[in-house]
């Protein structure tokens, strides 16, 4: 007992500080490895959390990115800080898996889910009225965008949940307050990707769910309040981004030109698409590889000057990191948990639907965004809040609400 409160206080403590940095989660992950020791001491079993394949596939994408970054790196703190990207997904994967096998967890994830969003969106948000058009917590604004995506679908979990009118009053307010705030995060991320992910996610809850839509026309009121107070009173900030928006749409509507429609992003994957070309099977091992972009980039495209750390496609820098099986290994993770979580969806009663729901719209909401993104990327910060999801998703079927 004393062995599984400990993992699942590590567990809840790594994605409550997520977006804080890896510190806080490394102490979190070791809390739950100190846990599992001494369930192993004890001699107290630890029972499959996956599904054979899923098994095999985790087990497969280790052995794969293991060597294959060895192979491509020959340096030991190359190897290793490559390499434990992919050991803290798959990592991070099992332990949620782990964790959420009873109801009263899985309550307090979700709490812990609505706290983190809370106090990183209010200090964010402190820090941004400090330096207008800032990011808060976060590195800059494609990060924010990501975070955002991460945490969209979540933010209406409550609001669109059959059990929301029976809450009391401030909680329903205050649930709806942190929906709005989410909405208007998103908007101040001013990052197409984010946007556009967003939308789609919201054009799915809002079918399956028709209280969503209170929520939305609500944001649009308090958006076009904002807006038309800022206008009047004429203040400098709200210009600032107003004008940041107004050159965000520019770009969006820009399609005779592709490189300022993806943000030079084309040109990125130009080069990302002859290095796959170079090593489509083993990859160049897991890390940046900004070495061996500007190498291929020279051989290929010389006339291409970007030099960029990653991909900014999740599709592509699996397929750079680990080579093609890798990338088919983690979309089979994918694909694997968004049948689950709709499968749970259709089968689960009222209470638990609309997470399962929101589960299954997350994942594609990063599948989507991940065209110009990279969730990988953002492994030092909330990355784990998805992996936890992912986890979730991929958990077997007679493992949920185990009492």
């Amino acid at each position: 007992m004393v062995a599984d409160r400990m993992i699942e206080y590590g567990f809840l403590w790594s994605l409550f500080w997520s977006p804080w940095g890896p510190v806080p989660r490394y102490f979190g992950w070791l809390v739950a490895l100190v846990g599992f020791a001494i369930k192993i001491v004890r001699k107290e079993p630890i029972p499959p959390v996956f599904e054979k394949t899923v098994s095999y596939v985790c087990i497969g994408l280790l052995l794969w990115g293991g060597v294959g970054t060895w192979i491509a790196k020959h340096d030991l703190n190359a190897w290793g800080r490559g390499f434990s990207m992919l050991v803290e997904f798959l990592f991070a994967c099992w332990l949620a898996a782990y964790v959420l096998k009873k109801e009263k967890n899985i309550t307090r994830w979700v709490r812990i889910w609505y706290a983190t969003i809370m106090l990183t969106l209010a200090y964010s948000f402190y820090e941004i009225l400090q330096s207008p058009l800032g990011e808060g917590l976060f590195s800059n604004i494609n990060s924010l965008g990501i975070y955002i995506c991460i945490i969209f679908p979540f933010a209406l979990l409550y609001p669109g949940s059959n059990n929301f009118a029976k809450m009391m009053p401030i909680k329903r307010v205050g649930y709806v307050l942190v929906a709005l705030l989410v909405f208007l995060s998103l908007v101040m991320s001013f990052t197409t990707a984010a946007w556009g992910s967003c939308s789609i996610a919201l054009l799915l809850l809002l079918y399956f769910d028709r209280r969503v839509r209170k929520v939305t026309g609500l944001f649009f009121l308090t958006f076009i309040l904002i807006a038309s107070a800022g206008y009047i009173s004429g203040n400098s900030t709200f210009h600032q981004v107003s004008n940041r928006f107004l050159r965000e749409i520019k770009q969006i509507t820009s399609f005779n030109d592709m490189s300022m429609l993806t943000t030079k992003r084309s040109d990125i994957w130009k080069v990302s698409y002859y290095m796959i070309k170079e090593k489509p099977l083993s990859g160049w091992g897991w890390g940046k590889f900004h070495e061996e972009f500007d190498a291929i980039r020279r051989k290929y495209v010389p006339q291409n000057r970007i030099k960029i750390a990653d991909a900014h496609n999740m599709y592509f820098n699996l397929a750079i990191y680990g080579g093609i099986p890798t990338l088919l290994g983690v979309l089979f993770l994918f694909l694997t948990a968004l049948k689950n979580m709709f499968y749970r969806f259709r089968q689960s009663g009222d209470k638990w639907c609309w997470l399962f729901l929101v589960c299954w719209v997350t994942i594609i909401l990063i599948l989507i965004y991940s065209i110009a993104g990279d969730v990988f990327s953002f492994r030092y910060k909330a990355a784990v809040l998805f992996w936890s999801v992912l986890g979730f998703g991929l958990q077997r079927r007679d493992r949920i609400f185990r009492a």
